[in-house]
């Protein structure tokens, strides 16, 4: 087999690109009957349209598949190599001599959802292109109080606590890592206040557990022991939440169901035709066979009948003959007695 000339850059740019125009049908995953001459025909447009471009030597729609299945394996070896130098550093940024080059990027913009992950975050190796997890704070929030408490500002959409200096506080700044409070877009009344045990919970993207300095208002309340806090009752937005969640899983589990139902329906429907219709080829056929079992049967009882007709006729004139024997051999026997 004849090797192809090496493809350029821009011949390759210009692969990527017809590909990209037709990404529906060339990088469909049927392979039903109809969507195998839509790929044929697809991949016979784009090796016409490289081709009449000029720009490298006419190649056939076997080479130019093959080419588009070479780039593809070495842009996933590329991602494949990238992820290893990641966690191979602990999850530090990507070293600048692995950056990928444009037709390595075209190709990883094409086949994005290949290279995309199931969602797993209790592992590390599915996180998807190896992005770091977001640090969650969960705030306790103690039972109301009627005591006046002067309202502080929500923090909702301040910067983390780690990153405001307070004084006396020796721990040091953590790395810089986004943050997300949960309800706290909805700043407390005047008359509830935060439990001085607030506890907050953390998660890098080194898998290692570490406490958070406090907030500016968690250092001016004194330390209590746990036997003199008051008793910890979950949040109403927390519980409203968690209903809508549990209805709105209800609705998505009670749709699924509806479908699922109709789908075994039908095919419990298509099944039942099925078999009623091989039944009634079964019976017909068993009916054809009963009327040829049954002219065959006619037909020997007339051979039957024929034969029986014929020994008669036979035997009669088998009679007639010795009758007429007999009475020749009678008639010759007088006429002798006559001449002697």
């Amino acid at each position: 087999m004849q090797r192809t000339q090496h493809m350029g850059e821009e011949e390759r740019l210009l692969l990527l690109d017809l590909i990209t125009q037709r990404r529906d049908v060339i990088l469909s995953r049927a392979t039903d009957a109809r969507m195998i001459p839509v790929k044929a025909q697809a991949w016979e447009q784009v090796t016409n349209s490289l081709a009449s471009s000029g720009m490298g030597p006419t190649r056939t729609v076997k080479q130019v598949k093959k080419i588009w299945e070479n780039m593809r394996s070495r842009a996933k070896k590329f991602v494949s190599d990238q992820k290893k130098k990641f966690y191979r550093t602990g999850g530090g940024p990507p070293s600048p001599d692995i950056k990928p080059d444009a037709v390595i990027e075209k190709i990883l913009a094409l086949i994005a959802d290949e290279l995309e992950p199931a969602p797993n975050y209790n592992d590390s190796d599915s996180w998807p292109r190896g992005a770091d997890v977001t640090d969650i704070y969960f705030d306790e929030v103690g039972e109301q109080t009627s005591e006046p408490m002067t309202e502080e500002p929500s923090t909702a959409h301040m910067a983390p606590a780690s990153l405001i200096p307070v004084e006396g506080n020796d721990h040091s700044p953590l790395p810089s890592t986004s943050s997300v409070t949960l309800f706290g877009s909805t700043p407390l009344p005047s008359t509830s206040r935060e439990a001085p045990g607030t506890v907050a919970f953390t998660h890098s993207s080194s898998n290692q557990r570490r406490p958070l300095p406090p907030t500016s208002v968690q250092a001016s309340v004194p330390a209590m022991s746990p036997s003199e806090l008051p008793p910890i009752q979950p949040s109403i937005t927390s519980k409203r939440i968690g209903k809508k969640f549990k209805a709105r899983k209800r609705k998505v589990e009670d749709s699924a169901s509806r479908d699922s139902y109709e789908t075994l329906s039908k095919f419990q429907n298509a099944e039942h035709d099925m078999v009623m219709k091989i039944h009634e080829q079964t019976l017909e056929t068993k009916r054809k066979e009963r009327e040829m079992l049954d002219d065959k049967k006619k037909m020997m009882d007339e051979k039957r009948e024929m034969m029986s007709s014929l020994y008669s006729e036979a035997r009669n004139a088998l009679e007639d003959v010795r009758a007429a024997t007999g009475a020749f051999i009678d008639f010759l026997d007088n006429f002798k007695k006559d001449q002697a």
